[in-house]
């Protein structure tokens, strides 16, 4: 779980950092489009939250959140292709912040719950209430990756970073697919059956 949210907060970075260079440089739109966009998907986010729940309960967390993780790796595979003329500028940043908020709502969701359900077999297990300790450590991988991504990305700008010279801006998105679907891959080994059957128990 740890190792998962480390590679997901990273490459969610990556991208979130590069958003105002994918807006300005690849699709040479003005920059007061960023704060609409990022309006946007957290607005469409919130929208999908009450779903999040629902098919959780459904579904289980687990592959609800290795589904996310590869929707996100997919959506974040295509800002290599941002630019194109196949679309106009601003309907492709609108179309990838849209298809950006969904898995954001499932991973602003479950992770949490997925933790507090560690914590609970933990106690089973031990005897010990360390919650407190389990939520500490997932804050703490996720300022490393936050700082990692931001530092990640200053690295890949010194391949390109303007118009017409971008190579290191359409990197980021492959990096970003890279640590998520990396994230996912680990996450896939996670026991929640056996983890909520001792919780129920």
């Amino acid at each position: 779980f740890v190792v998962s949210d480390f590679a997901y907060f990273t490459g969610l970075t990556i991208v979130q950092t590069g958003l105002l260079f994918y807006v300005t440089v690849l699709l040479q739109e003005d920059e007061a489009l960023v704060a609409t966009l990022l309006a946007v998907m957290v607005i469409v986010s919130f929208l999908f939250y009450p779903l999040v729940n629902l098919l959780a309960r459904k579904l289980g967390k687990k592959p609800l959140m290795v589904g996310a993780f590869v929707w996100m790796s997919l959506v974040f595979l295509g800002v290599p292709a941002l630019g194109s003329d196949a679309l106009p500028g601003a309907v492709q940043a609108y179309l990838l912040i849209l298809l950006l908020a969904v898995p954001l709502a499932f991973l602003g969701v479950l992770p949490n719950a997925v933790l507090a359900d560690i914590a609970d077999y933990d106690a089973r297990q031990t005897g010990e209430q360390r919650e407190g300790m389990f939520f500490a450590a997932r804050t703490l991988m996720q300022k490393f990756g936050q700082t990692f991504g931001v530092v990640s990305f200053a690295m890949l700008i010194t391949l390109g970073r303007d118009v017409g010279d971008d190579l290191g801006i359409r990197l980021s998105g492959v990096v970003g697919f890279l640590l998520c679907a990396a994230a996912g891959v680990v996450f896939a080994r996670y026991k929640e059956s056996m983890i909520t059957a001792e919780s129920d128990a």
